[in-house]
């Protein structure tokens, strides 16, 4: 049996609430999930209220932990609305790839669908494991063992599903590798 957490659901609506636990409601999450086949979402449907609520905070964890949106073409960054928020959304200053300003008082669709994909994604397996590398081989004659140097068989934290969600919004894993830039300003 579940041990009931005493962290409360708390939902956050855009008003930058200082108690916020998640950026989507367990029905926004039933009713974008019920886009995935059946065959694949035994798991969420097989959950109770309570899980789901744990895995939507986890996911909402877990976003503000490794997506940050350095924003597209602009000077300037987006920015939390007040210190005493909890969460990372709202945002002013963060509009998508063709420019459309994305309403700073609220948490954004696409937020609450990252959200309902992670915390399936969660519910399926433990992404947050410690990479640990497989056995290869074994001898017991003067004792050898051998572990694969591969780290693709571990889960990413983050997966594709969700960045593919996040991306044109500007959403970035925070340290992935590739092209940084800066932007420079003359006076």
């Amino acid at each position: 049996m579940a041990t009931r957490s005493v962290l409360p659901f708390v939902v956050e609506t855009g008003q930058a609430g200082s108690d916020s636990t998640s950026y989507c409601t367990v029905d926004f999450a039933d009713i974008f999930l019920d886009r995935v086949p059946d065959a694949y979402k035994a798991v969420w449907l097989a959950a109770d209220v309570f899980l789901k609520e744990q895995a939507l905070v986890w996911a909402t964890s877990l976003l503000d932990s490794y997506i940050y949106f350095p924003q597209y073409n602009q000077p300037y960054r987006s920015i939390r609305l007040t210190r005493n928020q909890a969460l990372h959304f709202p945002r002013a200053g963060l509009s998508d790839y063709d420019g459309w300003v994305i309403d700073e008082r609220s948490v954004p669709v696409f937020m609450q669908q990252a959200t309902a994909m992670l915390a399936f994604e969660l519910c399926k397996s433990d992404r947050v494991v410690e990479p640990t590398r497989g056995l290869i081989s074994a001898s017991v004659g003067p004792l050898s063992v051998h572990f694969d140097s591969n780290y693709s068989h571990t889960s990413r934290v983050i997966p594709r599903s969700v960045l593919a969600i996040v991306s044109p919004f500007g959403g970035r894993l925070r340290g992935a590798p590739g092209l940084k830039s800066v932007p420079l300003f003359r006076a």
